[in-house]
């Protein structure tokens, strides 16, 4: 099925944010969005359709207002254009009366759940498996939509007037003025000093003691800690699988025969330099490698492999991506993945240019 959908339902997602604890009384509010949230992964339930996208019914003060949110999979109904589940990306998405499951902190950053009830607004297609046929197809260049929304990656945070906002806001005011601020990360840190000081008493216990309950207790409470490891591990497994996903359908980058001129199909908002700029700002704690390609001497110049990938590095570093984050990788002709055949290609202005797959830039995780 084709088009945007109009959607309402149940919705249960993960999100991270760089922000490790609340703020409290003496901090400065953050200025370099480091309090922002990206909703990585969800899943609608109960869904209902509608033909026309009214925004404004739902931008309730506990409302979370998101763009450019990626990987969200939609439970299909009796009532659905679907019976099926698909993943879309959701151009506007909002989640009404937010509400925060759990957290993990890790890596500087907090990992979670969060649950509510959504409304939002899809892309026209759903995901597929393979976004590169054998030959690209022109880029409509009459696009009127004026879908220039280069930065919106569902990175935005909460809304101030949400309640999650709200608690923010108070906990600069002074730790009495919200149970969220620095009042609640003293209990946190009492609480950790307890249990450090209760598993001291234990291992003491149990090293006096050859066999007790003092010991089965110490092990009761180590399996506990381990299994909350393993919950904090794997949703950090499952956020690098979505990147895996993500990378794998947009990864190439085509150019021209005999120069480093971006292929028409590469370029438009929905084209994969596009797409993949905005992966890698969502994705800033990760390195990636540009690995250059050519089609081969007796095609083409051998330095394109270089001068391609650096200029896929310079346009990432232009659009805010940290030029640390980017390792250019150049492979010559030694990585083919097609014949050198030729393809013909018709431009806008109905010049005719030649290109074959060789021609390409790839993204990889540096791992």
């Amino acid at each position: 099925m084709a088009g945007e959908l109009v959607v309402y339902g149940d919705f249960f997602g993960r999100f991270k944010t760089d922000q490790d604890l609340p703020l409290g009384s003496t901090a400065i509010f953050p200025t370099d969005l480091k309090h922002k949230v990206q909703v990585y992964q969800g899943k609608i339930t109960n869904s209902t359709f509608e033909h026309e996208f009214k925004p404004e019914k739902h931008r309730i003060l506990k409302s979370f207002v998101l763009s450019g949110v990626s990987n969200i999979e939609i439970v299909g109904n009796a009532k659905a254009p679907f019976a099926d589940s698909r993943v879309y990306d959701f151009t506007q998405l909002i989640i009404i009366d937010p509400k925060i499951e759990r957290i993990f902190s890790m890596n500087n950053g907090t990992y979670g759940e969060i649950s509510g009830k959504v409304y939002g607004k899809t892309a026209a297609q759903p995901r597929i498996s393979k976004l590169d046929p054998a030959t690209p197809s022109p880029v409509d260049t009459g696009n009127n939509n004026g879908d220039n929304n280069n930065d919106a990656t569902g990175n935005s945070g909460f809304n101030d007037n949400s309640e999650i906002g709200g608690l923010i806001e108070k906990s600069k005011a002074g730790c009495l003025t919200a149970w969220s601020g620095c009042l609640a990360n003293i209990w946190r840190i009492l609480g950790y000093l307890l249990l450090l000081l209760f598993l001291w008493w234990l291992i003491k216990a149990c090293s006096a003691i050859a066999e007790g309950d003092d010991c089965i207790i110490r092990d009761k409470n180590e399996e506990l800690l381990i299994q909350k490891e393993k919950e904090r591990d794997s949703l950090k497994i499952e956020y690098d699988k979505n990147l895996d996903k993500a990378l794998a359908n947009i990864k190439t980058i085509y150019f021209y025969k005999n120069t480093d001129e971006f292929h028409d199909y590469s370029l438009g908002s929905s084209g994969n330099l596009n797409r993949l700029t905005t992966l890698l700002k969502v994705y800033n704690d990760r390195s990636f490698y540009i690995v250059g390609h050519h089609s081969g001497q007796e095609v083409e110049s051998k330095s394109l492999d270089e001068s391609r990938a650096a200029l896929v590095k310079q346009t990432f570093v232009a659009a805010g991506i940290p030029a640390k984050n980017l390792e250019l990788v150049f492979k010559d002709d030694k990585e083919l993945i097609t014949t050198k055949e030729l393809h013909p290609y018709m431009l806008p202005n109905y010049s005719l240019r030649y290109y074959n797959r060789n021609m390409r830039v790839e993204i990889k995780v540096k791992k």
